[in-house]
């Protein structure tokens, strides 16, 4: 990881994850007293209100451009630890039924991570649990919009299809809703819950349409 990349993580202070409005601050501040050639960065004025910039304690003191390098790779890896945590807080709030909460988590999951992380697959799961919490509270419009995004991330992923059939199912958008079932068959063609599903919308949209008529 370059310096300027591993500048862009520095986004933790010693009780964890700053807000995300004092982001580009940090940034900011650990782009501009990057290293100089000489090796060292040029120490900032002192201010009489740092309000607890986590960066300002170490630029006030010189340091190396290793020694700057290796303290900003351990601000990465205690934030990805962080993003981790947050996740799995979020899994196990939704295995107890408790979707508010696991939503609040996947959502602090997700604007924690800073905007230049290459995104994975994890992200895609990231997304798919936070759809399945908005499906379960009711926010459909919101499960929808993540399903898209995790279909972005992994194209070729079934359960990106199925969350967003589920959500336009519930938005009563039944033709759109088995478009995107259909496509997550084509995906995975044995997937038993899609083929549920379509059963399901199929029954549904014929107690809507009712008998038809008796000549």
């Amino acid at each position: 990881m370059s310096t300027l990349a591993a500048s862009q993580t520095y986004f933790l202070s010693a009780s964890g994850p700053l807000p995300r409005a004092n982001r580009c601050r940090v940034a900011e501040l650990a782009i501009k007293h990057l290293p100089r050639p000489d090796g060292y960065t040029t120490p900032p004025p002192v201010r009489p209100n740092n309000r607890g910039d986590p960066l300002t304690p170490l630029l006030q003191n010189p340091l190396s451009n290793r020694e700057l390098e290796d303290k900003l790779i351990e601000m990465d890896n205690r934030l990805r630890i962080a993003l981790h945590d947050l996740e799995a807080a979020g899994n196990a709030a939704f295995k107890e039924g408790r979707f508010d909460e696991a939503a609040t988590h996947f959502t602090s999951a997700v604007n924690a991570t800073p905007k230049h992380y290459t995104a994975t697959s994890s992200d895609a799961m990231l997304f798919s649990n936070r759809s399945d919490a908005f499906l379960s509270l009711g926010r459909y419009e919101e499960a929808l919009a993540d399903a898209e995004r995790v279909m972005a991330l992994r194209p070729e992923w079934w359960k990106g299809f199925s969350l967003k059939g589920d959500a336009l199912h519930r938005l009563g958008r039944y033709a759109e809703a088995i478009v995107a079932y259909e496509a997550g068959l084509r995906a995975e063609p044995g997937i038993t819950q899609i083929h549920f599903r379509l059963a399901l919308l199929a029954s549904q949209r014929a107690l809507e349409s009712g008998p038809p008529d008796s000549e």
